[in-house]
């Protein structure tokens, strides 16, 4: 009995051992609450959401300046703050419980300035980097892909804005999507791709407005669907078609206004349905024909009687 207990306490023994070899990932930014010397942000600091001050709490008017911490109750730094005349100033730290990394922001005058790093808890891999001027998001903005690092979405600012390329990726690091802007609106192409690569869809815009040739397409790359803007509104034909690569419908516009032939087709190539318009958009014809070939008029209504 005695023997047992002897290798069940080293067999525990050699356990603790072992665990207390295995790194942690977050020993080197782990830190102890201070004890001496420092303000707690709870007890110091007091903010005032209508002036968008932080005030010293003992008097709640004078604005605070200097820096303070927030702990975890298990007695590690859970935020480091800045402070000058009532305002956020330099760097900010925040930590997960782990002791981990959570973020690092930089303020210019109570407004965010710079980078601002948002990290994966117990890994000190970044998961978000967003870079800020005056307050606005400005330059890119990133996510990255815990496991491998890769980039999972880029989108770039100006001035608080969409602007520049944007860009978003599978988690195999496979794109999926790219777009660009122009101070705040989509201009030029913007591209969908499916797992394997193939486009999805090609749609064009100007000015945030729909503009060009709108291309959809089948998983098999064939294509699946044109349509033709101009300045938001359609202008051109607008054609669907099987994977066979037969038509099903057909359509005319012209500055947002039916015109022509719009027709769509059976799977076997056989019509369907007929509608005509004039060059300002009035119906003049439309019928429809059965899968047996009988014609039904729509417009203009006939007399059946007769």
């Amino acid at each position: 009995m005695r023997s047992g207990l002897i290798v069940l306490f080293l067999l525990v023994l050699l356990r603790t051992v072992a665990l207390a070899q295995i790194p942690e990932p977050c020993k080197t930014t782990r830190q102890a609450c201070p004890r001496n010397n420092v303000k707690f942000c709870h007890e110091s600091v007091a903010f005032d959401e209508e002036h968008n001050l932080y005030l010293l709490r003992k008097d709640y008017s004078t604005p605070y300046t200097g820096s303070c911490v927030s702990c975890y109750p298990s007695f590690t730094i859970e935020e480091k703050l800045n402070f000058i005349n009532g305002r956020r100033q330099g760097t900010d730290t925040s930590f997960y419980k782990s002791g981990c990394l959570q973020s690092i922001q930089s303020y210019q005058i109570g407004l965010q300035d710079g980078p601002t790093y948002v990290y994966y808890d117990s890994t000190n891999l970044v998961q978000f980097e967003i870079w800020y001027k005056a307050g606005l998001l400005h330059g890119p903005s990133i996510q990255y892909n815990r496991q491998s690092g890769d980039t999972l979405t880029y989108k770039h600012y100006k001035a608080g804005k969409f602007d520049g390329p944007q860009r978003t990726y599978l988690p195999n690091g496979q794109l999926r999507k790219v777009s660009n802007y122009a101070e705040g609106l989509a201009d030029g192409a913007q591209i969908t791709y499916n797992s394997s690569g193939q486009k999805e869809s090609e749609l064009n815009f100007k000015a945030g407005q729909k503009h060009g040739t709108w291309t959809y397409y089948f998983d098999s790359g064939k294509i699946a669907r044109t349509e033709t803007w101009k300045d938001g509104k359609k202008n051109g034909m607008f054609v669907s078609y099987n994977e066979l690569g037969k038509t099903l419908s057909t359509e005319k516009y012209a500055a947002g206004l039916p015109i022509g032939l719009h027709q769509t087709f059976y799977a076997d190539g056989k019509l369907n349905y007929s509608c005509t318009y004039s060059n300002k958009g009035e119906k003049l014809e439309e019928y429809v024909i059965d899968q047996y070939g009988v014609k039904k008029q729509l417009f203009p209504k006939t007399n059946e009687k007769e």
